[in-house]
């Protein structure tokens, strides 16, 4: 029998990527860090920066291979798709107006802070010049300003806030940051691929409204529609999760041929289909059974590819790094708190919210892995981020739990109604 040696590469770069990321995520976790700072070093020892330095010989770790890529990314819509799912809107809309203000200074302050940088010291930052010296600061700007919904969520359930109206009112405030920052950056790769006509613009902003329109509407409403068929006719939980997979590849699909990031659909998706998948027994069951298929198999899987990739050695630029690090905690911390003074908030409580909302973690090491594939952004840029998405995500609970022992007032002393 003839062997398939491409198979067997493919089967054994994904058991070790899989067994170190759940080694070292579980390390990482014992020492009160996030598993996904566990899962980056992972990757790192398997990558060009030790692996592949002291064994470049080595047949099965030369190199992410383009099936295993192709792999990670179906994950990552997967992953997305329930991440989308866990949005709250209704709080957004009912409750104090610290929410708008907070989540529209947070991201407004490190963007505007993230494109003067840029434009101020593009060399500094690596920035190309000419027309795509502008899309790379405009992408500065939004990586520096969007937050982590999931890690927020995680962080503030593991200091047993997130049922409190200040929790609510950081994970509504970053809700808002996500759909805000991932429609922005689905804005710029469009623009990124046009030669700068005002016509294409046009269509290709056009084309982007219409395709969130008709998801948000008639798509989520089809896939609404066979779900409740499933379940009032047919009553197999197993076909809902088929049903959402084909919604999913499908959706991916036309994102892609359209020139919109699949990471965006899936995310879009999740949010149109939410009441759905937090009413509905058997939903719930199906977004569990996808949640822990996507957050345990491919999402540490990703985070171990992404350590692989990367030579952290060779592009780690001390200066950049700092410069990411100061815009970013400066920016968001500054923003969402002042936001949350004009809505209300005193200042204690304000800079819980700024702390709570600066988190990045897994969206911001996504939304920059999506940036460099797509050439919009370098490598050493791509390091900077991803070491201050993982600080920020590590420093994020401690900061949050240093501001609750001092004494608080209002938000942080009620609980929800």
């Amino acid at each position: 029998m003839l062997i398939n040696f491409e198979l067997v590469k493919f089967f054994v770069q994904i058991s070790l990527m899989l067994f170190t990321a759940v080694v070292f995520g579980q390390l990482t976790r014992k020492v009160g860090m996030p598993e996904i700072v566990g899962e980056l070093i992972a990757g790192i020892i398997l990558g060009p920066n030790i692996l592949r330095h002291f064994c470049p010989n080595n047949i099965y770790f030369n190199g992410i291979t383009s099936e295993i890529n192709l792999f990670l990314q179906f994950g990552m819509v997967l992953f997305m798709f329930v991440s989308g799912t866990k949005i709250n809107t209704t709080f957004v809309l009912t409750k104090r107006k610290s929410i708008i203000y907070a989540s529209l200074l947070g991201m407004l302050i490190p963007l505007i802070l993230g494109v003067s940088i840029v434009l101020l010291l593009p060399i500094t930052l690596n920035a190309p010049s000419g027309k795509d010296k502008l899309i790379y600061a405009f992408f500065v700007g939004i990586a520096l300003s969007i937050s982590a919904l999931p890690i927020i969520i995680k962080t503030l359930t593991d200091l047993n806030i997130s049922d409190l109206e200040i929790g609510n009112i950081i994970i509504s405030a970053a809700t808002i940051d996500d759909i805000a920052g991932w429609t922005m950056f689905a804005c710029l790769i469009n623009i990124s691929v046009l030669d700068g006509s005002i016509y294409l613009i046009f269509i290709s902003i056009l084309k982007f409204i219409t395709f969130i329109l008709v998801l948000t509407t008639i798509g989520a409403k089809i896939c609404s529609m066979i779900c409740n068929f499933n379940e009032k006719y047919v009553q197999n939980k197993m076909i809902n999760f088929s049903i959402i997979i084909f919604m999913l590849t499908l959706v991916s699909t036309i994102a892609e041929l359209i020139g919109i990031h699949p990471l965006f659909a899936a995310f879009l998706l999740g949010v149109a289909l939410r009441k759905d998948f937090q009413s509905k027994r058997s939903l719930i069951d199906t977004r569990i059974a996808i949640n822990s298929f996507a957050a345990n198999m491919f999402a540490p899987l990703y985070f171990v590819s992404i350590g692989m990739k990367v030579d952290f050695i060779t592009n780690f630029n001390i200066l950049l790094v700092i410069i990411v690090l100061i815009i970013a905690f400066v920016g968001k911390i500054a923003g969402a708190s002042t936001g949350a003074l004009l809505g209300g908030a005193n200042w204690k409580d304000a800079l819980i919210i700024g702390a709570g909302m600066n988190s990045r973690g897994a969206v911001e090491i996504i939304l920059a892995s999506a940036a460099v594939e797509l050439n919009i952004i370098g490598q050493q840029l791509y390091v900077a981020l991803i070491i201050m998405a993982v600080i920020s995500s590590i420093l994020s609970g401690p900061m949050i739990k240093k501001l609750f022992s001092c004494p608080i007032t209002r938000f942080a002393k009620q609980q929800m109604e």
